[in-house]
């Protein structure tokens, strides 16, 4: 397993990649796309996980989403917020699903 550490050239947020056998899970959307997919690599995109509902860690998902077109995981109160444009700064929603 690989974990890789992205900060936003933006916002100093973090994102983690963590690479395993061709997979990866992306955990936060602090950073900005091309550098999320460089560390992405040719691994597929399995999930993205929000650890919680700052907008500095989830300022990017409507572009991860569309770019990587996998299921995105957080608590309710995190799907609740990103579903909330005026509270996460979006005017598109992504598709959530929940644990």
């Amino acid at each position: 397993m690989e974990v890789k550490r992205i900060v936003s050239n933006v916002l100093e947020s973090i994102t983690y990649v963590v690479n395993l056998n061709g997979n990866s899970i992306i955990v936060d959307c602090g950073a900005e796309l091309e550098l999320v997919k460089k560390a992405v690599g040719e691994n597929k995109v399995v999930a993205i996980l929000l650890t919680h509902e700052h907008y500095d860690h989830m300022f990017y998902v409507n572009s991860y989403e569309k770019a990587f077109n996998c299921p995105i995981y957080g608590t309710e109160e995190t799907i609740n917020f990103v579903k909330n444009p005026v509270w996460n700064f979006n005017e598109e929603l992504p598709r959530l699903i929940w644990s």
